[in-house]
């Protein structure tokens, strides 16, 4: 566990919050893999950007009201975190919900086709995810509950897991910390598999959508498992079902769409890899 990780390139050295920096590089890996792929596709690259920075933008802010509308005790007594620059009290799926959102409509007001953006997108998006959790990892979040494999970490007193585990049962106070499962780096490397699935897809001329339907599916479907490894949150107030049942819902809704699109090609009347689609030019964005 490193909350700080220390930068000795000069005199005096330079101290940074190891999740804000590693959420920071993770989202900056998105943004530029993504904009490279779409511009392989032939996708205008200013009007690629434009979209992308616009939902970067968003992007923390659907993290903030998801996570205060599941944690509403915690934003009642402290409403200001609302509004907090900072880095915290977000989480994943109100980012990516947001993102997505705004994405499609900022693609279809600058004409750009929808799906190969999305498709574009989706190998940064497990390359961010698994940098990300990698900062969760070092900051000691987002951790999982006590296990006996032989793989499992121990975090240091004082940590989130350490006084989580204190607060669900004082034998700990006798017994000392206890082991538990490291889902932060289980999700990191859950994301990098979802993004060689996306590459794999990509590269193979799949049905225009299949990359990133096969990465959400695969991604939620995980997430619903990880669930169940993981220390639920002591302020959240969703019941201990929300977050399995959605992401599994999301995953079956992926699985579905998948499904549909293969089998009805691009051709079909309900394929929306057309919608706001712009003749490709020679620009030269």
């Amino acid at each position: 566990m490193h909350e700080v990780l220390t930068v000795r390139l000069w005199d005096p050295p330079v101290r940074l919050a190891s999740y804000s920096l590693l959420l920071l590089l993770g989202m900056i890996a998105t943004l530029a893999s993504g904009w490279a792929l779409a511009r392989r596709q032939g996708l205008p690259g200013r009007r690629v950007l434009i979209c992308l920075l616009l939902m970067a933008v968003s992007a923390p802010v659907g993290g903030r009201l998801f996570y205060a509308a599941t944690h509403r005790d915690l934003f009642l007594r402290e409403p200001g975190l609302l509004w907090s620059l900072g880095l915290e009290h977000l989480t994943m799926f109100g980012t990516l919900v947001l993102a997505m959102l705004t994405g499609l409509l900022a693609a279809r007001w600058l004409s750009l086709d929808v799906v190969r953006l999305a498709d574009a997108l989706s190998p940064g998006l497990g390359l961010g995810i698994a940098i990300s959790r990698v900062g969760c990892f070092l900051a000691g979040c987002c951790f999982g509950r006590t296990t006996s494999v032989p793989w499992a970490v121990t975090f240091p007193l004082g940590s989130d897991a350490h006084a989580y585990q204190i607060v669900t049962n004082l034998n700990v106070l006798f017994t000392g910390r206890q082991a538990v499962h490291p889902t932060q780096l289980y999700e990191s490397a859950a994301a990098l598999c979802g993004a060689a699935l996306a590459i794999g897809l990509l590269r193979s001329k799949a049905t225009p959508g299949s990359a990133f339907l096969a990465f959400l599916g695969w991604y939620a479907a995980f997430r619903a498992a990880n669930e169940f490894m993981r220390a639920p949150s002591l302020g959240s107030s969703a019941p201990h079902w929300f977050f399995p049942a959605l992401y599994g819902f999301v995953a079956l809704a992926a699985a579905a769409l998948l499904v549909h699109r293969r089998r009805a090609g691009p051709s079909h009347p309900l394929d929306v890899s057309t919608w706001g689609r712009a003749p490709l030019s020679s620009e030269g964005e």
